[in-house]
């Protein structure tokens, strides 16, 4: 442990003879740092509220069923498209074989 300490503080005295290293700990650092992660924060939050403005459609089986729960979708700016329940069956999945093979 004495020899890890040894060379972090030959280093450490190092570092600070070195202007270059000095400026560059202190000032890029501390300051360009959190500009860096305000940037990348707004940006992000511009594309989140365009997202949010998107319209969402939903594709609904038997809707007819549930017409309280359609009419609070549309409320709330969702599009709802009327599928019947052959549409709405999931597509076949493959069978695997004894070579690995994808067959339907």
């Amino acid at each position: 442990m004495r020899a890890i300490l040894t060379v972090f503080g030959k280093e450490f005295r190092e570092n600070l003879r070195e202007r270059r290293t000095l400026i560059s700990a202190l000032i890029l650092g501390p300051l360009l740092g959190p500009l860096l992660f305000a940037g990348g924060l707004s940006l992000r939050i511009e594309r989140g509220a365009e997202e949010g403005e998107r319209p969402i459609t939903l594709a609904v089986a038997h809707g007819e069923r549930a017409p309280n729960l359609l009419g609070f979708l549309r409320q709330y700016g969702v599009r709802i498209e009327s599928v019947d329940y052959d549409a709405a069956r999931p597509a076949p999945r493959c069978r695997r074989t004894a070579t690995n093979w994808c067959w339907q």
